[in-house]
Order: structure tokens, then sequence, then C-alpha cells
């Protein structure tokens, strides 16, 4: 699953292990998920930042999860 730690100031930096990654999104349960192929139309729906506000890292949490299932969808 993680195939290096290092620490650098009072940072702790991970170094994923691709081929687990790769194996667990390869398996055959998530490539026959039903609302895949083709003629099939998925919806996600994910916020933006909010213009009232002052601009934060905290604003990119949810577009980046939503761009996240947007990216598997479509490898699915």
């Amino acid at each position: 699953m993680i195939a290096e730690v290092s620490v650098a100031g009072p940072y702790l930096n991970l170094r994923l292990d691709f081929s687990f990654y790769s194996e667990l999104f390869a398996l055959p349960r998530l490539s026959n998920y039903p609302l895949t192929g083709t003629g099939k139309r998925l919806v996600v729906d994910y916020i933006g930042t909010n213009v009232g506000k002052a601009l934060h890292i905290g604003h990119m949490c949810t577009p980046n999860i939503g761009q996240v299932f947007v990216n598997l969808f479509r490898k699915m």
C-alpha cells in the first residue's frame, strides 16, 4: 500500500505503491459497475467555491473529491 515514508521537517511524506492501487482498481467488480457502458450517463454533482468569500485551501477539497469520482467513472 505504501512504498516509502519520509520525514521533511514537520511533514510526513508517503509514496504510494502503484502496483497495489492498479490491482485494486482493476478488480472485476469495479469494472462491472451497473452504470458503466456505452450510452449510459452518470451525473456527479459537486459544489464549487463561494464567490462571496475569500478563497482559501479549504475550497479545494470538494471540487477535488468530485473530480476524483469523475476520473474513476471515466476509467471504469
